[in-house]
């Protein structure tokens, strides 16, 4: 019985919410999902206490499910149980008016009352003589309305959270990808940023299966974009060779694979082998490539296939092959983010933003929409509620006085 008294008890739903905001407060300031990478480059020092405490992704964290599951079972205790004792209250509030002690008036001030109470509209009940007003009996399940919509909103919010579809998406600038349902992502731009900090960027434009257009728009890291029943967040990036093909005065930018060959006859072109992000030169001016922690001195590894022979070698970026009649030219490589689209099922963002409402709802009728009990008869009267009325009190006194 003591542990069925804790957890229906307001304190401890205070408690629970306010461990929940913290959580959210850090899942909200600390980027989620990322490589181990980035957080020790970004929190030199903390990283290790932010992947050992989940920070990375506190929203999936056994204590945020925890919490919130606590929660639930909570405000179940507070709400749906209680519901009987709600309804117990509304229905034998009108008796409890008539019970009440009055205090003696005049059959003037009485009638005067009367007609206060008529012209706001409070509906009357009579018994032997005398009359309880009343008002606003919906507010008795104000309470249980809002504990009841904050329930749901708490289920709904998890049901459109962990029910949600992720799809990573290496999108190169300057090309585009069409999802299933025919919402076209295009990528304007990207920036990696300036000096040490890791702050990239990408200038997405987004056309919805309807038509419908976002413009450009930068994402980042902290900033995704919502269009179209999707999300779209900044979630990574790579780097990859990028050449120019040249045929007959056309040219093509192309974004190179590892492998990939480039040939217009499928036996004479160039064969993209790997990308290496810095080199080193010998005394003989042989290149040799190196790994590194950067691409300030970029080298690609090629091999050219023409007339049955093949070679391989290392070209430096500005270095334009010719291989039967079309020229290959290597640029400087190029920096691409990794899109990550989230689809929330619409019908539990439906439910979500109706249990938004019921919660709103009830939140009115606790503050906006509160019981008043005025009895009037031959005794007296008295001003009676689940809460001080202070306001109808003051005007009916004040009426009193005024019409002495």
């Amino acid at each position: 019985m003591k542990l069925l008294k804790v957890f229906r008890s307001m304190k401890f739903g205070m408690i629970l919410l306010a461990l929940i905001v913290v959580c959210s407060l850090f899942g909200s300031l600390i980027p989620q999902g990322q490589e181990a990478a980035y957080y020790a480059q970004q929190y030199p020092g903390l990283s290790g206490v932010i992947l050992a405490l989940s920070l990375d992704d506190v929203f999936s964290s056994w204590y945020f499910l925890l919490l919130l599951g606590l929660l639930c079972l909570n405000l179940l205790f507070c709400s749906v149980l209680r519901l009987k004792n709600t309804l117990s209250a509304r229905t034998s509030c009108i008796d409890r008016a008539f019970a009440r002690e009055c205090e003696p008036i005049s059959g003037k001030d009485a009638d005067r009352i009367e007609a206060f109470l008529k012209a706001r509209r409070f509906k009357a009940v009579e018994r032997d003589g005398q009359k309880v007003y009343y008002r606003n009996l919906a507010g008795y399940f104000g309470s249980f309305i809002t504990h009841l919509g904050l329930l749901l909103v708490l289920l709904f919010a998890a049901a459109a959270m962990y029910l949600s579809i992720y799809e990573d998406q290496v999108i190169f600038p300057g090309e585009s990808y069409t999802m299933a349902d025919g919402t076209v992502i295009a990528v304007d731009s990207f920036s990696m940023g300036d000096g040490e900090e890791l702050d990239y960027r990408s200038v997405l434009r987004v056309t919805d299966r309807h038509g419908a257009q976002s413009g450009p728009r930068e994402i980042s890291v902290n900033y995704p974009l919502s269009f179209g029943g999707h999300k779209y967040y900044q979630q990574s990036y790579g780097v990859t060779g990028y050449l120019t093909v040249t045929n007959e005065g056309v040219s093509s930018p192309i974004a190179l694979e590892n492998g990939m060959f480039l040939t217009l006859d499928g036996e004479n072109g160039v064969r993209y082998e790997a990308l290496f992000p810095d080199h080193k030169t010998d005394e003989d001016g042989k290149i040799t490539p190196v790994d590194g922690s950067d691409f300030a001195n970029p080298v690609y590894l090629v091999t050219v296939v023409e007339d049955g022979e093949s070679s391989t070698g290392v070209v430096m970026p500005g270095t334009t092959l010719a291989v039967d009649g079309v020229t290959y030219t290597f640029q400087d490589p190029m920096y691409f983010p990794q899109i990550r689209i989230k689809t929330v099922p619409a019908a539990a963002m439906a439910l979500l933003y109706t249990s938004f409402a019921l919660l709103v709802a009830g939140l009115y009728l606790c503050f906006f929409h509160v019981p008043a009990f005025v009895t009037v008869g031959r005794k007296g009267y008295a001003i009676s509620g689940p809460k001080a009325d202070v306001s109808l009190a003051a005007e009916i006194n004040n009426l009193r006085r005024t019409q002495c």
